[in-house]
């Protein structure tokens, strides 16, 4: 929700069922729970977008994918060239935000984690301060 003002003032959309292609398969591809990209992002095909068109991809953690979502994903999500991923981990102690960016040789060369309560500064295209407090409510 923070977001989605800031958002749609840029002419972005949101999507939680457009898939992110992981190259170098045709089959390969990844649903993130929120994805963030510009009308015209370059799709794959119908239902999946390239990575370097996007702008942001949010994994949540689960009990069941934790693993996946902070080990797997991050690889894939960089070698596909998304430019911003965060992930939200309700299973950590404390909960937790990291934001992944700056994707280079399938993998991501800039990490923050913060704490629950605490704030994350989005990189550009975005520019603007995540309270985490709110994303746990």
């Amino acid at each position: 929700m923070q977001l989605f003002e800031f958002a749609l003032d840029k002419g972005w959309e949101f999507y939680q069922t457009w898939a992110v292609h992981i190259p170098p398969h045709r089959g390969d591809k990844r649903l993130p729970d929120l994805l963030v990209a510009p009308p015209d992002s370059p799709e794959f095909d119908e239902n999946q977008a390239y990575g370097h068109g996007t702008l942001l991809v949010v994994e949540i953690t689960s009990s069941d994918n934790r693993t996946d979502d902070l080990q797997v994903k991050p690889a894939e999500y960089a070698r596909a060239g998304v430019p911003i991923m965060l992930i939200v981990d309700d299973f950590s102690a404390p909960r937790s935000v990291t934001l992944l960016s700056d994707p280079r040789d399938g993998e991501y060369r800039s990490m923050a984690k913060v704490d629950e309560g605490e704030q994350v500064k989005l990189p550009e295209p975005f520019g603007v301060v995540l309270d985490t407090g709110l994303i746990f409510r």
